[in-house]
């Protein structure tokens, strides 16, 4: 049961990501790389202070068996394909939301064994993962989809407008389904995590989000897309690492990462978007 869900959630997040594709111009992939001080603070954020963090609570927090690594590896997992969409719904530019999402995603092709053969010094613990091995997650999950959405939009681009919608709604819907039912399959592993795990996790995302909000710039809609694209890392990339570490506790306190980024980012996405709703609604 649990293999079919997580089959399906792979589908439904390629399909939002195709409907990215849909939406977007293919001006919006250079949109960060034309604004270098919003790429350096993003980059900043997301490749070195989020991995500090995460270190810094390995080293004063006495920890669960499993956690310290799940903790790391998720720190150093960024290019989430989860977010766009959720992103766009929530307020952010489009042409900053695909172009931040396009290039941490490709960046981690060599930032995540970069980050591993540092955190192999640091703790003196040998971790081999190959940049073929990230590239072919990556690829699969978010590069492929998106740039056949872009290909679509190049050549057939009324056709886009008319499907990208009804395809976005219909996967996220699919998608929200699919993960509840995950959550509730795999609440066994969930809760092997322990409450002090689960609390950890939360700890990191919520100082990811105010790392992301903080670094995002005077504009509202950039500090909600950084926040929330540094809290939510790639759980694809993640689950690579910990199964090639063999390390069972681990994979429990990933599960229960899920659930934790969930809980965290309803409040905050709540929160970031009372300065656009004040923008929109103008002054008086």
């Amino acid at each position: 049961m649990l293999d079919i869900l997580l089959v399906l959630i792979t589908w439904t997040v390629r399909a939002q990501v195709a409907a990215l594709g849909l939406q977007a111009r293919q001006d919006d992939l250079l949109f960060l790389w034309r604004r270098p001080a919003l790429l350096l603070r993003s980059l900043l954020a997301m490749y070195v202070l989020v991995p500090a963090a995460a270190v810094l609570m390995v080293k004063l927090v006495a920890l669960p068996p499993g956690t310290p690594m799940a903790l790391l590896v998720i720190a150093i997992a960024a290019g989430a394909p989860l977010v766009p969409r959720r992103l766009l719904d929530a307020g952010g530019d489009p042409p900053f939301v695909v172009s931040l999402a396009v290039t941490s995603s490709v960046l981690a092709i060599a930032t995540v064994p970069l980050s591993l053969e540092i955190l192999g010094v640091v703790f003196s613990r040998d971790v081999n993962l190959s940049p073929w091995s990230v590239a072919v997650v990556v690829g699969k999950t978010f590069l492929a989809p998106l740039f056949v959405g872009l290909l679509v939009r190049r050549f057939f681009p009324r056709f886009a407008d008319r499907v990208s919608q009804p395809l976005a709604r219909a996967a996220s819907a699919l998608f929200v389904a699919c993960a509840a039912l995950v959550v509730v399959v795999s609440f066994k592993l969930v809760a092997g995590a322990g409450l002090v795990s689960f609390l950890a996790l939360c700890s990191l995302t919520l100082a990811a989000m105010l790392i992301g909000h903080a670094l995002g710039g005077p504009r509202p809609a950039d500090r909600l897309v950084l926040g929330l694209l540094c809290a939510t890392r790639h759980v694809g990339l993640a689950m690579l690492i910990v199964l090639s570490l063999r390390n069972r506790a681990a994979v429990a306190a990933l599960g229960a990462y899920l659930l934790a980024a969930l809980l965290m980012s309803v409040p905050y996405v709540a929160w970031a978007r009372r300065p656009l709703a004040a923008t929109a609604s103008g002054p008086a």
